[in-house]
């Protein structure tokens, strides 16, 4: 009798550990599988593509960001995307310069396996022009 009552003691316990956890404020973000898949950088005259597909079957939401291999920060103010993406649709972020060559890479985050989302960074030289580089995010 003694081993069942100290059983429940000790899955009691445990479950009040867990219950403080979950109080904790950045918890769930803890909690949540975060992937993070980034580009090798690449140069890029004109314009700089970062997209991403989800893959998986579930929606899922993606951050998109177009960052400076010098600073890790955003290119000359990009805009940072945020989308949920259904199974099968993609999005993207594209960024041109005003002049000049730069190089660049890009950052997707999202909650769930690295499977689930493909996302790669594309140079052109026009906006509206075909890809002359690539780099597939990893």
């Amino acid at each position: 009798m003694k081993k069942t009552v100290r059983r429940y003691w000790t899955l009691g316990a445990a479950a009040l550990g867990v219950a403080a956890l979950l109080t904790l404020p950045d918890f769930a973000a803890v909690a949540a599988e975060r992937t993070v898949l980034t580009t090798s950088a690449i140069d890029f005259k004109d314009t700089l593509v970062c997209s991403a597909t989800n893959v998986g079957n579930i929606p899922v939401t993606v951050r998109i960001q177009l960052l400076s291999p010098q600073t890790g920060e955003a290119l000359f103010g990009s805009i940072t995307v945020s989308a949920t993406l259904e199974p099968g649709i993609g999005t993207g972020n594209e960024f041109t310069l005003p002049v000049g060559y730069t190089p660049g890479y890009c950052r997707v985050v999202f909650s769930g396996p690295a499977s689930s989302v493909r996302a790669a960074v594309c140079s052109k030289a026009a906006q509206n022009g075909g890809c002359e580089g690539v780099s597939e995010a990893r």
